[in-house]
């Protein structure tokens, strides 16, 4: 008769199997948390970004009298697909006062963009009744509309990681 002896030091295959799963479990769990961070770090970013951008704008109206790319209308100005007029009267200003620093993000093609690649959204209270209300829409993210009136003189806003998603939004006045 043959003894039934089990060989030791070998893994059946079921065995392997559930280690390798055990693994991939831990890995995805690993990579759902590291993108966690990711975005927690990239809205931190945002707010740092449009703060900064605040603070050049708020610094321009105090050292030329009036708000940059202001015109001669005295009333609450969005600028979305149109800020560069700002970051180029920030930039460009006539006593080459630097307004904005590095802090500020990436400027490509007279833009600041976000950590998601998009521009941010300027609204500036030109008529200084310090309430900013405004309503805008931006062709990139058809039938999303931004609306928000607030006790503030300048206000900067990311669309976000998902434009499409209102709590994906980062607010300059929301610290």
């Amino acid at each position: 008769m043959r003894s039934m002896t089990k060989r030791s030091g070998a893994f059946t295959l079921i065995e392997v199997l559930m280690v390798i799963a055990l693994i991939l479990i831990l890995i995805s769990l690993a990579l759902a948390g590291a993108s966690a961070l990711t975005q927690g770090a990239q809205r931190k970013m945002a707010l740092t970004q449009a703060n900064v951008l605040v603070n050049a704008i708020k610094t321009y109206k105090t050292t030329y009298g009036k708000w940059p790319g202001q015109d001669q209308d005295k009333h609450d100005v969005v600028y979305n697909t149109n800020a560069s007029l700002v970051i180029l009267a920030l930039t460009n200003n006539p006593r080459n006062v630097q307004m904005l620093d590095s802090s500020a993000g990436t400027i490509t093609n007279g833009t600041i963009l976000d950590p998601w690649y998009s521009a941010f959204v300027v609204a500036i209270d030109e008529n200084d009744d310090g309430v900013l209300s405004f309503c805008c829409t931006n062709a990139l993210y058809p039938g999303v509309v931004l609306t928000a009136a607030v006790n503030e003189t300048v206000a900067v806003i990311s669309w976000g990681k998902n434009p499409f998603k209102p709590g994906d939004r980062v607010y300059s006045w929301q610290k």
